[in-house]
């Protein structure tokens, strides 16, 4: 009699692997329409995340260039004041080559016909030369002054106020200004100020902002730059010294809108706000582009406060 043979266990082992659930979810699973989904959602992921990195890309490039824009508008502004600087030390060193005495109006007169000042210096509405008068010599300045011009000379001031004057003598051209000429700038407060701290620095000094009236009658924003004209050989140790030495002061009235017009009419690519924040008072708007009250774009704000001849000014 023969052993039964037993039956190979791998059969059952085969048979019960091919019937088992799991193995069949997996293939199901893994379907190539499963796959095409998952491929799918794996590269919006990646786009969604690649789009994000630009746009923050984007964004630091835009605040990048923002803020270099500021600063060069800055900086060509400071750089565009330096130039009317200069050309009050060219009006000082005409004064003091003929002698403040002896600077006449036909002398002033051909001085501003060699300058260009529309091109040479945009925003400015001339340049001028204001006297120092005190009491005792007024009627002395005043007949010279009538002389000169063949007629009528008149010092007119802002509001009655005794004292020394700070006489506009001559200014040009004269015939976009001659509601200037014979004005006492010292009979306004701001325009007194600004002349005794150039006086008593030896440096060119910015008011604050006034409204003057042009010959037109429009009334336009405008700052004075003044640079201190001395008596020659006179001592400048100090402020004492350098403000008993003064004789008057070469001035360029600027108009704040003009002056700027370069710096912010780029097919409006920013907006520009200006703010006089000096000497602890108060800040005062003196100028604002057309869009300057428009919501800013995020994050594309700026502001720089810079001082500029004895005043801070705030971009």
């Amino acid at each position: 009699m023969k052993p039964a043979m037993a039956k190979p266990p791998c059969r059952r082992l085969c048979r019960k692997t091919m019937t088992d659930p799991s193995a069949a979810s997996m293939k199901s699973a893994w379907s190539p329409k499963w796959i095409a989904v998952v491929l799918f959602l794996a590269g919006l992921v990646l786009s969604c995340l690649a789009g994000l990195w630009q746009m923050h890309r984007n964004a630091a490039t835009a605040q990048t260039q923002f803020a270099a824009l500021a600063d060069r508008t800055v900086d060509q502004v400071v750089s565009r004041m330096q130039t009317y600087e200069y050309g009050l030390r060219g009006a000082r060193g005409a004064a003091l080559a003929v002698g403040v005495a002896d600077f006449s109006l036909e002398r002033f007169r051909r001085y501003g016909e060699s300058q260009d000042i529309d091109r040479e210096f945009p925003g400015a509405r001339g340049l001028g030369f204001i006297r120092r008068v005190t009491p005792e010599n007024e009627s002395d300045f005043l007949a010279t002054a009538r002389r000169e011009r063949g007629g009528a000379f008149a010092v007119r001031q802002f509001r009655p106020r005794d004292g020394e004057r700070y006489v506009v003598q001559y200014i040009e051209p004269e015939q976009r200004n001659a509601s200037a000429v014979g004005l006492d700038i010292a009979s306004q407060t701001t325009l007194r100020l600004a002349a005794d701290a150039a006086a008593a620095s030896g440096n060119a000094t910015l008011s604050s902002v006034v409204t003057l009236v042009q010959t037109s009658g429009e009334p336009v924003r405008s700052v004075l730059l003044l640079l201190p004209v001395y008596r020659p050989s006179a001592a400048q140790a100090t402020s004492k010294a350098r403000t008993a030495a003064t004789l008057g002061w070469t001035y360029t009235p600027l108009v704040i809108s003009e002056m700027l017009k370069a710096f912010y009419a780029r097919d409006n690519e920013f907006a520009l706000l200006l703010y006089d924040v000096g000497n602890g008072a108060a800040p005062e708007r003196v100028f604002a582009s057309a869009a300057a009250d428009a919501p800013a774009a995020e994050g594309l704000l700026k502001r720089v406060r810079v001082p500029l001849y004895g005043r801070q000014w705030e971009f």
